[in-house]
């Protein structure tokens, strides 16, 4: 067992014991250069946070152990663009103005949020609580009657298509349909929020198609067939999540398929394959997925327009990313920090405790608890009349809003025990079909939960992970057993 108390390397040459004191020599060295080339507090806490990012990759390839699919790299590229990146482009650029707000007195306490919920994120992982939970959890049923299962996961997505065409007939018929399908435009964002359970039920198309690509696959090879016809089933979400390019719907639904094939054959993507997807993830499914979803845009400029804009100006492009509304959580934060507690109190529990009751139907709880995020959007936002878009604030920002900095720590080492203990449980029965879908469609949802918040995160998952545990207790097949571990 390493210091971090992560799995120990398979072997334990002299070169892996010094992994982690080299990884850290390294991350404090760049943290120092930063310091040296901009002497500021913001500069050096910037460095500090890198320092918590890259330690962890570093310790992997020291290892010789770096998974893409692992949850805790996903967190360090998500720090490094959301919380060094951004925040070193805004010390750049002097961009120290969000909307109509000035942020720069919440700089700094942004950057002591990130540094101690990367912290608290990295100690929750290095705790051994998730490791050994995750390895004892009983293991998902490794054979099921695959006809079965086929046949429920076409209920499911039947079920989930008669919901949501029940929500278009009840929230705006005709109009609303015309609006989904032609993007965001006059809907607006706020259209499901009374009927969410019907809004949502398409992605129940997720699970159900995972299910069945998973039953082709029970003899040792895929079977064409329900691979096709899981894809199908597949696109089924993609009524609401591709009009509107709603990427928190669209990485799962694309990545659920992509992450089963890899784990399915024991492999993992080359460094060209995933060098190859992160350039196809920037300019098609960040840049021009999110101008290409506003129709105004696209009447003006047209697709093809955009698709060749989005490649062939990358500058253009890496700026509106580093410094636009996908990477805005830290400006979010420094905001954050000016209003919260001064003008906003705080909720004492409130802001993330939402989770717990965000399953009850709002028209049944009119005054159901909102969660900080929403405070924070209707607040700052809505009730000012200067935007009306949805904003996303990582968890951070309901943990500040709870019990500020200690509230930051605090919160984000349960979501590092967490993520350990979804790894840990892979790794335990990698060979397990079963778990391979599991894992397949819950890992996209760590880049989501990272950008947003616990309680849309959990409310996602909703439509996930019950629907497919569902479907395997009631098509396993008698004396099915778990396959052997695979060796991590």
């Amino acid at each position: 067992m390493t210091a971090l108390g992560l799995p120990a390397p398979a072997l334990e040459s002299g070169r892996a014991r010094v992994a982690p004191l080299a990884a850290a020599a390294a991350a404090a060295a760049l943290g120092g250069v930063l310091a040296l080339l901009h002497p500021r507090t913001e500069t050096a806490l910037i460095g500090a946070i890198a320092a918590v990012a890259v330690l962890p990759l570093l310790w992997r390839a020291a290892q010789r152990r770096l998974d893409p699919f692992e949850p805790l790299l996903i967190f360090s590229v998500a720090w490094l663009v959301l919380f060094v990146a951004r925040p070193a482009a805004m010390l750049l650029t002097d961009a120290f103005r969000f909307q109509t707000y000035p942020i720069r007195d919440g700089f700094i306490p942004m950057l002591v949020m990130a540094l101690l919920g990367g912290a608290g994120f990295l100690l929750g992982y290095a705790l051994p609580w998730g490791g050994a939970l995750g390895r004892r959890l009983p293991p998902l049923p490794s054979a099921w009657h695959a006809d079965t299962a086929v046949a429920y996961a076409l209920a499911l997505v039947g079920l989930g298509t008669v919901l949501f065409t029940a929500f278009l007939l009840q929230a705006g018929g005709p109009d609303l349909s015309r609006s989904l399908l032609e993007g965001r435009g006059d809907a607006g964002p706020d259209y499901a929020a009374s009927t969410g359970y019907l809004y949502l039920a398409i992605f129940l198309s997720i699970p159900a198609a995972l299910l069945i690509i998973a039953s082709g696959g029970m003899t040792g090879r895929l079977r064409r067939g329900l691979v096709a016809l899981g894809i199908a089933v597949l696109c089924v979400s993609l009524v609401q999540a591709g009009p509107s390019g709603t990427r928190s719907w669209l990485l799962p639904i694309f990545g659920s398929v992509f992450i089963f094939w890899y784990v399915r054959h024991g492999r993992r993507p080359a460094a060209r394959t995933l060098l190859l997807l992160l350039l196809m993830g920037f300019f098609l499914g960040i840049n021009f997925a999110r101008e290409a979803r506003s129709p105004e845009v696209r009447r003006e400029v047209g697709l093809w327009a955009l698709l060749v804009r989005s490649v062939t100006r990358p500058d253009d492009a890496w700026d509106a990313f580093i410094l636009g509304p996908d990477t805005e959580m830290a400006s979010l934060l420094s905001l954050e920090a000016t209003a919260v507690p001064s003008r906003i109190p705080f909720q004492h529990g409130l802001a993330t405790g939402h989770v717990l009751v965000h399953p009850v139907p709002r028209t049944l709880w009119p005054g159901k608890p909102r969660p900080g995020d929403e405070i924070l959007t209707e607040e700052l936002f809505h009730r000012r009349r200067i935007n009306f878009a949805p904003r996303q604030y990582t968890p951070l920002g309901n943990f500040y809003m709870d019990f500020g900095y200690a509230g930051a720590l605090a919160g984000m080492a349960p979501l590092g025990v967490l993520a350990r203990l979804h790894y840990a449980y892979f790794l335990r029965n990698a060979a397990n079909p079963a778990v391979q879908a599991l894992f397949a469609a819950t890992l996209p949802f760590w880049v989501v939960l990272l950008r947003g918040s616990v309680s849309d995160t959990a409310a996602r998952l909703f439509y996930v992970v019950p629907p497919l545990l569902l479907g395997l207790a009631l098509a396993r097949r008698a004396g099915g057993s778990a396959p052997p571990e695979a060796a991590p």
